[in-house]
């Protein structure tokens, strides 16, 4: 079996060489046929994935974090018939979380070859795909701390370092946002639209999300100030921040948001522009191999 292999050698602080060294073992003992490309810039992943397409690939696999994840997804055809398969490297690994892939290398890899496609939904805005959590205002900008600080931290000990020093100068910002039945308008700190539950290496934000329901969960923290946000934060990683009267949750399967054209917007962590935008769902869009054993879709 021929497998495209794509490598991000500085995800997890440059631990994701050793991690493949360990998956590489399982995968040459079941016969595989790999070919093994290593990163070297921001954005290389999707021109990689983009050429194993066109060389026939139906497996393209990803080792590395969520960034990995999301570049790797952006170089393949969606919706589309070639699988995805992630070996978790990096930091956070939301996305492996989301589908039970473990994060043992060794364990991951076995999920390669003895799991099953399990077909996903995909998010779309300003032109790029995310597979867990997009969104505007105060994330996106914790994202472009995050992007420009070295990879050092766990990936949720990195997120709050992010939020304290975003929450310092990051203020709620008039926002209108129109879903599929209703429009919600006024000043808010952050709108996330979630394809999944998880971002920022476990935190909860979407908790109603499922990954392959047909529809986004949109969460809206209102006009939270500096005390508000501090109080919240806790309650993230368990998914209980929707019980604070600023923050609002909704469903849709597009999200059109307008406001301040300085806010920017990010999918998957990677800051893509700014506002207007729109958010868009495909619906079973892209083959994951996840655990055979996976059930009924929860996240």
């Amino acid at each position: 079996m021929e497998v495209s292999v794509i490598i991000n050698p500085a995800a997890g602080g440059g631990r994701s060489v050793e991690t493949w060294k360990a998956a590489q073992q399982i995968l040459a003992g079941a016969g595989w046929d790999l070919h093994v490309a290593f990163t070297r810039y921001r954005g290389h992943a999707t021109e990689l994935a983009a050429e194993a397409v066109r060389q026939g690939t139906r497996l393209v696999v990803a080792v590395g974090g969520d960034g990995t994840a999301h570049e790797v997804v952006n170089g393949l055809p969606i919706p589309g018939t070639v699988n995805f398969g992630l070996i978790p490297g990096g930091t956070g690994n939301d996305f492996a979380k989301t589908l039970g892939i473990p994060l043992d290398a060794r364990a991951a890899a076995a999920v390669l070859v003895q799991g099953a496609p399990r077909v996903i939904d995909i998010g779309r805005v300003l032109g790029t795909f995310f597979l867990n959590v997009a969104g505007v205002g105060f994330d996106a900008e914790v994202s472009r701390v995050l992007n420009r600080a070295p990879k050092i931290l766990p990936g949720a000990v990195a997120y709050v370092w992010g939020i304290l020093r975003t929450i310092l100068f990051y203020h709620a910002q008039p926002t209108t946002l129109t879903m599929d039945t209703t429009t919600w308008q006024g000043k808010s700190l952050l709108a996330a639209v979630g394809n999944a539950k998880f971002y920022g290496g476990g935190m909860m934000m979407c908790p109603h999300a499922v990954i392959d329901d047909g529809r986004f969960s949109v969460v809206v923290g209102g006009d939270l100030n500096v005390v508000e946000v501090l109080m919240v934060l806790p309650s993230l990683f368990k998914g209980q921040h929707l019980s604070h009267p600023k923050v609002t949750e909704f469903e849709s399967v597009r999200v059109a948001v307008d406001g301040p054209a300085r806010v920017p917007v990010h999918a998957d962590g990677e800051v893509i522009g700014s506002l207007p935008a729109v958010f868009d769902l495909i619906p079973h869009a892209l083959p994951v191999i996840v655990p055979a054993t996976d059930g009924p879709a929860t996240g």
